[in-house]
């Protein structure tokens, strides 16, 4: 398949073996489309930005629910043992 077999021949790039076909604007386009373009790319990169700011901050709660959950652990951890302890000392009391 040569370059000229496409209808955009003109339009392609060719890198190595490999044509990719549309990798130039093709001329017919005109201000307003392309103003139109860049405005949809605007509101795109907008919305990736704001998703990867609340991703972000998900990301900071899930990860301080976290440390939360593990300080939990821990507390709960110790309050058992000294539940226990004091379990010992009462039947050691009620014995006497």
């Amino acid at each position: 398949m040569t370059r000229s077999s496409f209808q955009f021949g003109n339009f392609l790039k060719e890198d190595n073996q490999t044509i990719y076909p549309f990798t130039a604007v093709p001329l017919h386009y005109n201000h307003q489309q392309i103003e139109r373009i860049e405005q949809i790319m605007g509101d795109l990169i907008r919305y990736i930005a704001k998703t990867q700011a609340k991703t972000s901050k998900n990301e900071s709660h899930l990860a301080e629910m976290e440390s939360r959950l593990n300080h939990f652990n821990t507390q709960y951890i110790y309050l058992s043992e000294q539940y226990a302890v004091l379990q010992q000392r009462l039947t050691i009391l009620e014995n006497k």
